[in-house]
């Protein structure tokens, strides 16, 4: 944590950027020359297995510990990052929590998780990046399903499209100096409930018959960070199931 700040080329800082989609993220933006500010909460095994293979690109990688279910955290983790990487210029919103419980099965304390880890979150992070930053871009992770009324995890979905509005919001308030897009990925990794079998159902029921990808969302990601024209909108990666 004592690192001495990096000026040089570009930098991002991911949420939630040691395991899963966030770590692919990571070392995606990695290949393509970015610095990483890696967040992680409890997953400090595998930041630590990220940052390796992020140096072995030849890039600089910090990771930082932060519970951002506390979103009080946001504004000292966007200051420190900014002081450890001045050029850091894009923030990926990744973190986010997935409970299967429908509107009736859950409680106050389900609905708070979510939102405060899923919405809350992104929220004072982009603001706090908005003020620190002054210039820079955006992406918030959404889901497919903000296109639909899906109750089986009623208050992870209601978190997502909340946070697809504020996207929106964001967008128009804080241009020209600052992008808001967001990715909205289907199924892309197994588990959660679904093996092979239901991936192959789900696939075969999509319109391009293919379900996205990690690394398609990956490459929507770095899409947008490096679209300087673009902002306020959505990349579905989903095989087309978004439209059904």
């Amino acid at each position: 944590m004592n690192a001495a700040p990096s000026t040089q080329g570009k930098a991002a800082l991911i949420t939630g950027g040691a395991k899963r989609v966030g770590r692919a993220i990571a070392l995606r933006l990695a290949t393509e020359g970015y610095d990483i500010l890696l967040h992680y909460h409890r997953s400090r095994d595998e930041a630590v297995a990220t940052q390796k293979d992020i140096e072995a690109l030849g890039r600089r990688c910090l990771p930082m510990e932060a519970d951002l279910s506390d979103v009080r955290m946001a504004s000292s983790l966007i200051s420190y990052a900014l002081q450890q990487m001045p050029h850091c210029s894009l923030l990926v919103n990744s973190a986010s929590i997935f409970e299967q419980r429908s509107f009736l099965e859950s409680d106050v304390a389900i609905c708070d998780r979510h939102f405060s880890l899923n919405f809350g979150a992104p929220v004072f992070l982009t603001q706090a990046f908005a003020k620190k930053a002054q210039r820079g871009c955006v992406i918030n992770l959404l889901d497919t399903a903000i296109t639909q009324n899906k109750h089986s995890h009623f208050f992870y979905l209601l978190s997502k499209k909340a946070l697809a509005e504020f996207t929106r919001m964001a967008a128009a308030e804080l241009a020209p100096a600052i992008r808001v897009n967001g990715v909205c990925p289907g199924i892309v990794l197994t588990g959660g409930g679904w093996d092979e079998t239901y991936m192959q159902r789900k696939e075969a029921s999509v319109p391009l018959r293919k379900l996205g990808s990690v690394e398609a969302v990956c490459e929507a990601v770095y899409w947008l960070a490096e679209q300087d024209r673009i902002t306020g909108q959505f990349i579905f990666v989903d095989g087309g199931e978004h439209l059904i």
